[in-house]
């Protein structure tokens, strides 16, 4: 599950709760995808990664690239973080307002399990 790319710069602020800013991208929906996470600090970059994340929905790919960077966190001891991404759907899905597709529930199974290392996870408009 390690990234293809990781690059980190700094250490962590003395901010209380971090930002991980993600993205998922799928080319075509079934398509080639990539996932993507930029981390920053008020506005201080911290991390970065990318890596391939298969042949998968845009969705499937959005919930890749929010668990790969919490798990990110997670290593890198910064914790609680606050997740901001641009699927509303996964947004509602994390916080139980809608159900999760089957395809998605072992990925999602995953991300619940590390909840505890999360403060908040908010949509924020492309």
């Amino acid at each position: 599950d390690s990234p293809d790319f990781f690059v980190k710069i700094g250490g962590v602020s003395s901010l209380s709760i971090p930002q991980l800013s993600v993205d998922g991208c799928s080319r075509g929906n079934l398509g080639r995808s990539g996932v993507g996470i930029l981390r920053a600090l008020s506005g201080e970059f911290l991390f970065a990664f990318s890596c391939y994340s298969g042949e998968v929905t845009s969705l499937h790919s959005e919930l890749r690239a929010m668990l790969h960077g919490v798990k990110i966190c997670a290593q890198q001891g910064i914790l609680p973080v606050h997740v901001e991404l641009d699927s509303l759907l996964l947004v509602r899905m994390f916080y139980g307002d809608i159900g999760v597709p089957w395809f998605l529930l072992r990925e999602f199974e995953e991300l619940v399990a590390l909840q505890h290392h999360l403060h908040a996870v908010t949509q924020c408009f492309r």
